[in-house]
């Protein structure tokens, strides 16, 4: 018995060693960090983050080799990543990845709650997708710890709460869309917390970067939609938008393909009810048919492997990273969520809701 509960921390002490290895000996300059940097850089400046001019202007002053990476986030971290940021990028960069590493350390308080098992918990906080967000410079821990404390809070009948916990998420919208608008027909209060939420940190945006900011960001987005340029790289995303990119495919079918998932999501919830089941068929749903995932995004896929193995995760990050030499990595991902999804339909029950599991 005691080698048996000694062995996940063996592994999980094997993954840090493996991952600060790799994080410390990394360019940092080839992340997507230098976005955030350039950002943070022009707002303390006083001049309008959201330009792209000036955006780029900051960015090759760090690194004249590398494209242009337009940031378009909304400005709700933009305090933290000002806060962290100065001339200094290298500094600057480990700055801000011990502030997004709090976050990801964070969502073992909702991962203990919703697993009761803290090497299970500390097990999925470093399935890889997670970890190399934090490399890369990326706010994902963010969305994460805001998904993980939605479903905490439905669990604990905190409705109101659930919804503004995931409206902290809108850092990447697209990612809780499909977990956001179908509460509307199965969680109306949750709803409402959401939408509280949106509306508090769209005044606090204001505030930020006022109406010019505002529009510079829509700007951006329209920009960047067109996938072409700028480093969005369609054909490395993990998801739809992927699949055709890679296929040469118009890009303009994931748009239809992300509304039918919103929609397939409101039927799901609305006669599953809410549980750890639905749920992680939603956010399975959300990750390949949002317009824009990349590797880190899948760290959502956390929720999904919580209720298996406590090593799943390790299992995880260890086939995603040894499939990327031999090109399938892509398919390996979504045999993965495929799989997940099956395990989950499987267990689908019609009447109790999240708290009653």
């Amino acid at each position: 018995m005691r080698k048996h509960s000694l062995f996940p921390w063996l592994v999980i002490a094997a993954q840090l060693f493996i991952y600060g290895q790799f994080w410390y000996g990394a360019d940092k300059t080839t992340t997507d960090f230098p976005a955030f940097h350039a950002t943070a850089l022009v707002w303390k400046s006083g001049q309008q983050p959201y330009d792209l001019e000036n955006q780029c202007r900051v960015e090759k002053q760090v690194n004249p080799v590398q494209p242009c990476l337009p940031f378009a986030h909304p400005p709700i971290l933009l305090p933290a990543m000002a806060a962290v940021s100065d001339w200094n990028y290298v500094a600057s960069y480990w700055r801000w990845t011990l502030f997004t590493s709090f976050l990801l350390v964070l969502c073992l308080i909702p991962l203990y709650f919703l697993s009761k098992d803290l090497p299970r918990a500390v097990q999925s906080m470093l399935f890889f997708p997670a970890v190399f967000g934090l490399w890369m410079g990326q706010d994902n821990a963010l969305v994460l710890l805001s998904v993980l404390l939605f479903v905490w809070m439905l669990k604990v009948d905190k409705d109101f709460l659930a919804g503004a916990a995931l409206s902290l998420g809108v850092v990447k919208p697209q990612l809780v869309l499909v977990l956001a608008v179908p509460l509307i027909f199965s969680r109306v209060k949750a709803f409402l917390g959401f939408f509280t939420g949106g509306f508090i940190l769209v005044i606090f945006s204001l505030a930020l970067v006022g109406t010019a900011g505002l529009k510079g960001i829509l700007n951006l987005t329209v920009l960047m939609s067109k996938i072409e340029g700028f480093g969005v790289w369609p054909e490395g995303m993990y998801n739809v938008t992927g699949i055709l990119a890679r296929s040469g495919l118009n890009h303009f079918w994931v748009w239809p393909i992300f509304l039918l998932a919103i929609v397939s999501v409101c039927i799901l919830w609305k006669r599953k009810n809410l549980n750890l089941a639905t749920i992680s068929i939603a956010i399975i749903v959300s990750i390949f048919t949002a317009p824009h995932v990349h590797l880190w995004d899948l760290s959502l896929l956390i929720l999904p492997m919580l209720t298996l193995h406590r090593l799943a995760p390790a299992i995880g990050s260890l086939i995603i990273i040894a499939t990327f030499p031999f090109g399938v990595t892509y398919a390996t991902t979504y045999a993965m969520m495929l799989t997940l999804a099956i395990l989950h339909y499987r267990t689908l029950k019609s009447g109790p809701r999240l708290s009653e599991d």
